[in-house]
């Protein structure tokens, strides 16, 4: 069954709602003018992170976070399978985000899966100790809910650039 199909048939039996679909939908493009956002964070910083998720739901875009997640659901799959269908990976950059196990699996499935990645400081880290990937980008500050912060991220989340395609699976991965 190609991914696409696998991961449309998850969704519909999962029952979620019609927009998250969009996001396990691997085939489906874009064409709403609103990014398709996956946010990884450390549990410590839900606070500072539910500031951050009406900010970029206000900005119309469709945003996953694992709240989404239902009992019955295989959710480690779920999660994997919405970070291929999103255009963008946010990291909720933050020094327990740095410690978390899960969320360093999540990066390097963005990364292994071509998501352009977009790390927000939530809380004062220093950039040195983050991954590469992190390291070396620049890094929204939102340390801060002010409207200059807010600016700063929409700003961000306007010039990104798309994702790239799925990697193709390895002939291992086939067998």
């Amino acid at each position: 069954m190609p991914a696409g199909s696998y991961f449309r048939k998850i969704a519909a039996e999962s029952g979620i709602s019609k927009s998250l679909r969009a996001l396990y939908d691997v085939n489906s493009t874009n064409t709403g003018g609103s990014v398709r956002i996956f946010v990884s964070y450390a549990r410590r910083d839900r606070d500072a992170v539910d500031a951050l998720l009406q900010d970029i739901r206000r900005a119309r875009h469709e945003v996953w976070v694992d709240e989404e997640l239902t009992g019955a659901q295989s959710w480690w799959d779920t999660i994997l399978g919405t970070i291929r269908g999103a255009d963008l990976f946010v990291v909720a950059l933050s020094p327990d985000w740095l410690t978390s196990k899960a969320c360093a699996a999540e990066l390097h499935y963005a990364v292994a899966c071509n998501r352009t990645v977009l790390p927000i400081m939530v809380r004062r880290v220093s950039p040195q100790m983050a991954p590469q990937v992190i390291a070396d980008a620049q890094i929204v500050d939102y340390l801060e809910r002010t409207p200059d912060t807010a600016i700063g991220l929409m700003t961000a989340l306007a010039t990104m650039q798309p994702a790239g395609p799925l990697p193709q699976p390895s002939s291992e991965w086939r067998s």
